[in-house]
């Protein structure tokens, strides 16, 4: 077998991979890059550039047989989705439209979700959904997939077998969320002494920072909650499917309602068919739906009014969230600001910020944060853990493990690996390597 990282040997995010074998081809996740010439990466400015040209400057990887335009060459057999992040997943819209897209039922209704919402476009066409530890086959590949414990909802892990020889893709993955029992179900499952593994290292180089589980996450939000005078607002991801469950225990635990946009109220009744997951409901107390005026004017403007109704018995209004005072906690984000001109004034209220501490960097929230303090937002609280795995964990991996192979992947600081105490194989972007 011949392995390809595309990108992804010296850098977060944007991962592509390609692994070959006796003319058969397979490439795993086609994300879009975080970063690009050291500075986040903005797809607006690169969407009017033809495929070809983006390929020349290296932001799409150079994968024959993949897109749309690419003709001359046999189109691979299949691609495969690990999860619903974009870095992993935000390129689809260039594929091949015949070429089998291989992803997680859920994960295939969150990228639908988060195509209605933001400027992405495209649509999969020919999904094929996996399910946990069913294996199959593609091309000359058996495919076995994991689920795997991640701050993403659907996340897998793929084994990958052809000519007698077996490869581990990680993925992004944690041990440390609500669904940490997937990770040791990995542990004791997955093949023994592969013939090597792609493992991501997201949290190598970060061996001194301290990793929160989610349950003590929760525990720290609840005191929080207690304190504070007036509304608590949570700034997180609404596909953080785990930190929307824990923000919306603490809030029951405290006597709050837990108040999510229609977006993310949206998100919620996707996941809960695939999981026991709270939702706007009447089997969920506390837990109400707020419609931004953005948010309403872009769906009335693509006549999709009907989700606009879809959760009307449990709306609540401005002036509500604004009486509402101490019984409330509610998710926040920069759209937002008009909707919280409206509230009135904020004095008492705290903010939660629970994602990576490098978006502060950037000028949306830094003016989001200006704005709060305005209102009079002064109780800043930073809470968040991550979704990556730590060094610890990955190095329980790899002594349980025992793969033949480390090879870094999906980390700014391969060299860290060495750490690890295995046998690590460094590769260049671009350049393949046989097993």
């Amino acid at each position: 077998m011949k392995i390809t990282i595309h990108r992804g040997t010296k850098e977060i995010g944007g991962s592509a991979v390609e692994i070959e074998s006796r003319g058969s081809r397979i490439v795993k996740d086609i994300g879009m890059p975080l970063t690009f010439i050291d500075r986040k990466f903005e797809f607006s400015k690169f969407s009017h550039i033809k495929g070809e040209e983006l390929i020349n400057q290296r932001i799409l990887p150079d994968i024959k047989g993949l897109y749309q335009w690419d003709d001359r060459h046999k189109p691979v057999d299949g691609v495969f989705i690990s999860h619903a992040h974009q870095d992993h997943y935000g390129f689809y819209g260039y594929l091949n439209r015949d070429i089998p897209v291989y992803l997680g039922e859920a994960t295939k209704r969150l990228i639908d979700a988060t195509v209605m919402f933001t400027p992405l476009e495209g649509e999969i066409n020919t999904p094929h959904y996996i399910q946990h530890e069913k294996s199959f086959i593609c091309g000359q590949f058996r495919i076995t997939p994991y689920l795997m414990d991640h701050a993403a909802f659907d996340a897998y892990a793929f084994v990958i077998e052809a000519e007698g020889k077996k490869i581990i893709y990680t993925g992004d993955f944690r041990a440390h969320g609500q669904k940490k029992k997937i990770f040791n179900w990995f542990l004791h499952n997955a093949p023994r002494e592969a013939d090597a593994i792609l493992l991501e290292g997201t949290m190598i180089g970060r061996s001194g920072e301290y990793v929160m589980a989610e349950e003590e996450l929760e525990k720290e939000a609840v005191k929080i909650m207690e304190k504070a005078d007036g509304p608590v607002l949570i700034y997180t991801s609404s596909q953080n499917i785990d930190r929307l469950v824990s923000f919306y225990k603490a809030s029951k635990r405290t006597g709050r309602t837990f108040v999510v946009d229609l977006y993310t109220a949206i998100i919620l009744d996707i996941v809960r068919n695939y999981g026991k997951i709270p939702y706007p409901s009447h089997q969920y107390d506390k837990l109400s739906v707020f419609y931004p005026w953005k948010l309403c004017e872009k769906l009335a403007s693509e006549k999709r009014k009907e989700l606009m109704y879809k959760f009307k018995k449990h709306k609540i209004k401005k002036e509500e969230i604004f009486s509402g005072g101490k019984n409330i906690s509610m998710l926040v984000r920069p759209s937002f600001i008009p909707d919280l001109r409206l509230i009135g004034d904020l004095n008492g209220a705290s903010l939660i910020y629970s994602m990576w501490e490098g978006y502060l960097e950037e000028d949306i929230n830094k003016k989001f944060l200006e704005f709060l303090e305005s209102k009079s937002v002064k109780d800043i609280h930073r809470l968040h853990t991550s979704g990556h795995a730590s060094f610890f964990d990955l190095k329980l991996l790899v002594d349980k493990l025992q793969p033949q192979r480390i090879i870094p992947i999906h980390t700014d600081h391969p060299y860290g690996y060495q750490a690890l105490e295995g046998n690590i194989c460094y590769l260049e972007d671009g350049k393949g390597f046989e097993i």
